[in-house]
């Protein structure tokens, strides 16, 4: 009674959220010749959205709200993913911790999100001091560059992650320290490729702190069968079965942290929540954060 109720207290907040949307003048370019991948990106940007509109919310991302007032894209197929979207911003939280942790002890660092989509993350971790890159495809920055301002601390770079040249963009003749944010993004890519990238950055960046999601084999082939996905016509293509193949893709790779973000959450899933006490799914999605290697000179 008590789950249902809360339901039916939700289902009116969002359509409460839709109804808002409809009414606002859409301003942002026409997103179907975004591609797939790129499209995934509005999945977490309404997540946020919507958890930041309920009574009691989990997760706050005002940002995100105005976001897709303004974007042309009919997010009532995105209502009804209970499990993903709670999954979601457990994960985004998740990040957030490691990102603050990582900032505090090197307030003035610098932050390269890679395939930022239109993550808002720096406007809740800026501390006047960080230098931050947003890196995503043309498409994607082109979106961005309508919604937000650049400035001295605060750079849009639009390139393929996995074009290593965007890295000369990147000023850091300070040799600050360096963060890589790498969040709902590798997943998507075959291990091959992956391989590569994590390899170029070590190399490009040694010394520097990443931090990326994963999923392991299992949960990536069963991501061909998730209907958020499937909607958006993509699955996950790469899975790592334990932290250890890092380490086996480049020695100098250290695992700093690992955190099982889908736990528990019977007020947030309902039934649903049993499905998190499966072991496979439990530790089936996971963040990694670690050193890319050493800093030129450091033993």
């Amino acid at each position: 009674m008590c789950f249902a109720a809360n339901d039916e207290l939700i289902h009116i907040q969002k359509f409460q959220f839709l109804v808002n949307l409809k009414i606002k003048e859409k301003i942002l370019g026409d997103i179907s010749k975004w591609s797939n991948i790129s499209k995934t990106l509005l999945l977490p940007l309404y997540f946020r959205a919507i958890e930041s509109q309920k009574k009691g919310g989990n997760f706050s991302d005002e940002k995100a709200a105005e976001i897709i007032k303004k974007i042309d894209y009919d997010f009532d197929r995105m209502d009804g993913f209970k499990v993903l979207q709670s999954a979601t911003i457990m994960r985004e939280k998740s990040f957030d911790f490691l990102v603050s942790e990582f900032i505090k002890e090197n307030p003035f660092s610098i932050v390269i999100n890679i395939g930022a989509g239109l993550d808002t993350r720096f406007f809740r971790m800026d501390n006047g001091k960080i230098n931050w890159y947003e890196l995503d495809l043309p498409e994607i920055i082109g979106v961005r560059k309508e919604l937000f301002d650049e400035t001295d601390r605060y750079k849009f770079i639009a390139a393929s992650a996995f074009d290593i040249r965007w890295v000369k963009k990147i000023k850091n003749k300070d040799q600050r320290p360096v963060l890589i944010i790498a969040e709902g993004i590798l997943l998507y890519f075959s291990k091959p490729m992956v391989k590569k990238f994590v390899k170029e950055l070590r190399i490009k960046f040694a010394g520097a702190n990443l931090i990326f999601d994963a999923v392991t084999p299992e949960q990536a082939a069963a991501s061909f069968f998730n209907p958020a996905l499937s909607m958006m016509d993509v699955c996950f293509k790469w899975g790592m079965r334990t932290i250890d193949e890092l380490a086996l893709w480049d020695s100098n790779i250290e695992t700093k942290d690992v955190i099982y973000y889908f736990k528990p959450s019977f007020e947030k899933l309902g039934w649903y929540g049993w499905f998190s006490m499966v072991p496979a799914i439990r530790f089936g999605f996971y963040i990694v954060s670690c050193v890319l290697g050493k800093e030129s000179g450091e033993k």
